[in-house]
C-alpha cells in the first residue's frame, strides 16, 4: 500500500477545513489565470518559473474591490498594483504594504484635491470581502523563484502563505535544506555526488581491498566516514559563502569511504566463516545496515527538535568512532 503522499496527507485536508469555514476555493490554473500568465514547466529544484511574470495578486478582483470600497478612486486601471510591484522587497517595503492593509495607505481625490485613505479590506463589514484560497502558488521576481503549497486572499490580495509538510518526511533533511538556503536541486546533487562515488568505490575499492586486507579495509572506511561526518557538521558552522560546493564535496568523498564497507566485509566474510556459514552473516549484515539506517533516521527526528543542524552530525558520529576503536582492537587481537 503507498504511503500517503504530502498534498493527501496535509494539503487537501487544508483546504477541505478553509472551504468549510467559507473560503472559496480556486483551483491552480484558475488562479493562474487570473494572475496574467501561465507558468512554464517546474524546475527539477523545485522552483517554478514562468514563461511570463505572474502577478502576485488577483489583478482584477483587487481593482473592483479598490473601486467599489473608495468610490472617489479615478486612478486608471493597474496603476496601484504597479504602485505595489515597486515596493522595496525587504523590510521597509514591508512594512508599507502592512500599513495599506491597515487602510492607512493614500490616495489623491482629484475632485476635493486632497488625500484620503485607501481601503483595500473592509473590517467594518467583513460579507463585503472576497475569501478565496488555492494552492501551488508559483512567483518568480527574475532571478529566484518559489512555490507556495496553500496560500489564502482577501479581495484578491495574499493575506496567509501556508508550507505543508509530508508526516513522513526526513523532517531534519527540510531544516538542513532552509539553514544552507538549498533547493531540492542543490540537495539533488549532493546525494547524486555521494551515490556517485559510492558507486565508483564498489568498483575501485575491491582491488585495493585485495592489497590492504578486508579488516584494514573496513577500518579506513569507517575512519574516513567519520571523519568527513566531522568535516560536514563544521562546515555547517563555518558560515562561508561556498557552503553548497564544499558540501558536495564532502558528501561525495564520503559516499566513496563508504564503498570500502563491502568489499572489507567480502574479505572478511570469506576468510573467516565456513562456505555454509557465509549466507547468513551476510544476512545478519544486511540487516544492521537496514536497521542502522532506520534508526538514524528517527534518531535524528528526534534530534532536529532540539539539537542545531552541526550537531546532528557529531551526535550521531561519537558512538559510530567508538564502536569503531573497539572493532578495530578486536580486529588486530592476536
Amino acid at each position: 500500500m503507498p504511503t500517503p503522499g504530502e498534498h493527501k496527507t496535509v494539503q487537501s485536508r487544508i483546504l477541505e477545513y478553509a472551504q468549510a469555514v467559507g473560503w472559496t476555493f480556486v483551483s491552480r490554473e484558475e488562479a493562474e489565470q487570473r494572475r496574467g500568465g501561465i507558468p512554464a514547466p517546474r524546475r527539477s529544484g523545485g522552483h517554478g518559473g514562468q514563461e511570463c511574470p505572474l502577478s502576485l495578486f488577483f489583478d482584477d478582483l483587487l481593482d473592483a474591490k479598490v473601486r467599489q470600497f473608495n468610490p472617489r478612486y479615478a486612478e486608471g486601471p493597474g496603476a496601484l498594483l504597479g504602485q505595489f510591484r515597486h515596493l522595496h522587497t525587504d523590510i521597509y517595503g514591508n512594512r508599507e504594504f502592512v500599513e495599506h492593509l491597515r487602510n492607512r495607505g493614500k490616495f489623491f481625490d482629484h475632485e476635493e484635491k486632497r488625500e484620503r485613505d485607501l481601503i483595500l479590506i473592509d473590517y467594518d463589514d467583513p460579507t463585503r470581502n472576497v475569501y478565496e484560497v488555492t494552492e501551488e502558488w508559483a512567483f518568480h521576481n527574475g532571478h529566484y523563484g518559489t512555490r507556495e503549497d496553500v496560500v489564502f486572499l482577501i479581495n484578491g490580495i495574499p493575506v496567509l502563505v501556508i508550507e505543508c509538510k509530508n508526516a513522513n518526511k526526513d523532517e531534519a533533511i527540510d531544516m538542513c535544506a532552509k539553514k544552507f538556503r538549498l533547493n531540492k536541486a542543490d540537495f539533488g546533487l549532493i546525494k547524486t555526488g555521494r551515490d556517485g562515488c559510492y558507486a565508483v568505490g564498489q568498483m575501485v575499492n575491491g582491488l585495493y581491498t585485495d592489497r590492504i586486507g578486508g579488516k584494514r579495509a573496513m577500518t579506513y572506511g569507517a575512519i574516513g566516514t567519520i571523519v568527513l561526518n566531522l568535516l560536514f557538521g563544521l562546515a555547517a558552522w563555518s558560515h562561508v559563502a561556498w557552503v553548497f560546493p564544499l558540501l558536495l564535496i564532502i558528501r561525495s568523498a564520503d559516499g566513496y569511504m563508504q564503498a570500502f564497507g563491502a568489499p572489507g566485509f567480502i574479505k572478511v566474510n570469506t576468510a573467516w566463516f565456513r562456505r555454509k556459514e557465509r549466507g547468513g552473516f551476510a544476512g545478519i549484515f544486511g540487516a544492521m545496515i537496514n536497521l542502522g539506517q532506520a534508526g538514524a533516521n528517527q534518531f535524528a527526528k528526534i534530534l532536529a527538535t532540539g539539537v542545531t543542524i552541526p550537531l546532528l552530525f557529531f551526535t550521531v558520529t561519537v558512538p559510530k568512532g567508538l564502536g569503531t576503536l573497539q572493532a578495530t582492537a578486536q580486529f588486530n587481537a592476536p
